[in-house]
């Protein structure tokens, strides 16, 4: 059985976490993988979603 010391250190790292996301969005820095699809690429696969037939 978990004890209380455990879910505090828990909430203590997840609060240490959610406060550099926030100073780091303040800094204007968003962390993540790039994102390598284009509004072309979406809008292509799209129109592909209602013919299986059509391929890449």
């Amino acid at each position: 059985m978990p004890n209380q010391s455990d879910d505090i250190a828990v909430d203590v790292r997840a609060a240490g976490t959610n406060e550099g996301l926030a100073a780091a969005r303040a800094r204007g820095r968003t962390g993540g993988r790039p994102t390598v699809i284009t509004p072309e690429l979406i809008r292509a696969a799209r129109d592909m979603l209602p013919n299986p037939e059509n391929s890449i």
